[in-house]
């Protein structure tokens, strides 16, 4: 498994192709690891819309 670190002071792109039953949430900023050449990073995660839910519950406990 990889583990991949950013530090990002913007939102993350929320996209949602029409009839699609898969979110694909993009976040972009820099890297903290220290071997990597180019700090600017994206991750882009697909998961399935029906976990939004359970997402947005996951994120308002944690504020």
């Amino acid at each position: 498994m990889q583990n991949v670190s950013i530090v990002t002071s913007r939102l993350p792109t929320v996209y949602r192709p029409e009839g699609s039953r898969t979110v694909f949430l993009t976040f972009e900023g820099l890297s903290e690891s220290r071997n990597a050449s180019d700090k600017l990073t994206r991750v882009r995660i697909a998961m399935p819309a029906a976990e939004l839910p359970r997402l947005q519950e996951l994120l308002t406990e944690s504020a």
